[in-house]
Parts: C-alpha cells; structure tokens; sequence
C-alpha cells in the first residue's frame, strides 16, 4: 500500500477531507473491497491498540513495502495484502494490549482487605443482661476498645465477658470478629467454628461470610470457597460474596 492512501484512509477517519475529497474516497470504497476493509481494519486498529503500536506496525509494514518493492521492480504490496497483515495484528495485538493493561488479579490477601469491614456494633452498655458491677465496666471497656477500634484489645475482652455470660453468643461473635479484625485469622476460625455449630439461626448468616473471609486471610481457598458458596440469595452480603468467588485464584 503506497503512502498517501494510508494519509487518505487517516485523513478519512479523521474527518480532514472536504465534502468534494469524502464523497470521492466513499466512492472508491464502494468499488474496491479490498479498500473499504483496509479502512474498517485501519479504525479497529485505532480503537484497540494504543498509538506506539499501531506506530509500530506502519513502520513495519512499510518497510516490508519497501523491501517487497525493491524485489518486485517497483510493485507495492497489494491492498489485499495490507488487509490480511493489519487483520493479523488486531487479532495479536488486541489479545497483547488485554495482557498489558488488564488489571492483575488480586491475591488472597489483597481480595480479603477488598472485602472485609468490621460488623457494625449492635450491643450497647445496657446489653450487659446478668453483669453487673465490675463486669459491667469490663463490657464497656471491650465497646470502647471496638469503637476505637483497638481490636487485639477487643478481642480478649469480649472473650472474658463470653465465659462468664456463656449463653450469650454476641460476645463470641464479636470476640471472633475483633481477632479476624486484628490479623489473628487462625484464632478467628476457631471461634468462628465452634460458633457455627451453636449459634442461633439469626447470627448464621453473619458467621457464614467473616468465617469464609477469615478461611481467604489464612489462604484456605477450598475451605472459603465452600463456605462463602453456601451463602443463599437474599442472605447477608450474598452479592459480595458472588463477587469474592469471581474474584478468587
């Protein structure tokens, strides 16, 4: 293809031409095939590939040109030709361009700081039931330490207020949440667990998605995976966990 048809074809696309040269060009594409998919081909290659490539390519092409017409005495390569090169190219090339600047996928790790946030606080210092005095304050320390959002601290506060109001499953949950909020997935779990297998329906839901999340901060794929996929329609955080799932190696 000589250079000024690809200038006419650039000048096409970018609309330069005066009406006169458009309706010329239009004319001639309705009566060369070859031309008028040199021309879809060229607006393809500008839509997917970024400009140093498809710079690339022309450099390429013509000197393939230039070599094929050195050889030839004086031929230029065929507008058939020129098709089936840049035809090529958008195919390789597109798949390149999706390689380069596709995001990377996110580790187990990244996918679980994506995702987790500490459950909202539901008890409050009239939560207490049968504390009183100085359990009674131990309760608020481990709401302030939640709110301040000191969690290690938390953690081992809501665990002391579980053994000695046992019947009270918040304490665990949130004591399993603050682990899983201070980096302690494998404490987590095992709270988490054991709550599973006793909780009450109402807190089953809730237990299901930060067990699934604390299963992907200890790189337990099958284990997360199992669980967060046992997450119905309609029941807590349900789309993200569909979207965890997508998301996971």
């Amino acid at each position: 293809m000589r250079e000024e048809q690809y200038e006419k074809i650039e000048a096409y696309l970018e609309g330069t031409l005066n009406e006169e040269e458009k309706l010329a060009f239009e004319k001639e594409m309705s009566e060369d095939q070859a031309l008028k998919n040199a021309v879809a081909l060229e607006k393809d290659l500008q839509t997917f590939l970024p400009d140093t490539a498809e710079l690339a390519f022309r450099q390429n092409l013509e000197q393939v040109n230039k070599n094929w017409k050195n050889k030839q005495g004086g031929s230029t390569i065929s507008m058939r030709w020129f098709s089936i090169a840049a035809g090529m190219l958008l195919v390789f090339g597109f798949s390149f361009w999706k390689t380069i600047f596709s995001p990377a996928p996110l580790n187990n790790q990244e996918l679980f700081a994506a995702h987790f946030e500490p459950y909202q606080m539901v008890l409050n210092t009239r939560s207490g039931g049968q504390l009183e005095g100085e359990n009674q304050l131990k309760l608020n320390e481990a709401l302030e330490a939640y709110a301040d959002k000191n969690y290690s601290k938390a953690a081992i506060a809501f665990q002391n207020l579980a053994e000695i109001e046992p019947d009270n499953e918040l304490y665990e949950l949130y004591s399993g949440l603050s682990h899983l909020a201070a980096g302690h997935a494998d404490t987590s779990i095992e709270i988490l667990e054991v709550l599973q297998r006793k909780s009450s329906p109402s807190l089953r839901e809730q237990i299901q998605w930060y067990l699934g999340l604390a299963y992907l901060k200890n790189d337990q794929k099958e284990e997360a995976k199992r669980t967060l996929s046992s997450i119905d329609e309609g029941e807590y955080r349900y789309e993200e966990a569909k979207k965890v799932l997508e998301d996971m190696r």
